[in-house]
């Protein structure tokens, strides 16, 4: 797992397809519930099988940046907010 300092310079990309292959390989036995207990261990087999699947199955990569100029980036941000009013009126 990566370290919070990292979630910011990195981005977890999930390969969807190896996900839905990872899901379909996973033993599936059908199941009775009896009482509250079963219930929230299968939920809980069940979120574990799913988040390992995505865990295996995706990849981190660098977070691609901006290399605006402050002034380009406040330029934008203006004309984002002229363009909201505008569609708003």
């Amino acid at each position: 797992m990566v370290s919070r300092l990292n979630d910011a310079t990195k981005v977890f990309t999930p390969h969807w397809k190896n996900f839905q292959n990872e899901i379909v390989r996973n033993n599936y036995m059908p199941f009775d519930p009896h009482n509250g207990e079963a219930i929230e261990t299968e939920i809980q087999k069940f979120t574990t099988d799913h988040k390992t699947a995505h865990d295996n199955t995706g990849k981190w990569n660098d977070k691609i940046g901006e290399d605006f100029s402050d002034e380009i980036r406040d330029q934008t941000q203006i004309r984002n907010r002229l363009n909201k009013v505008s569609q708003l009126t």
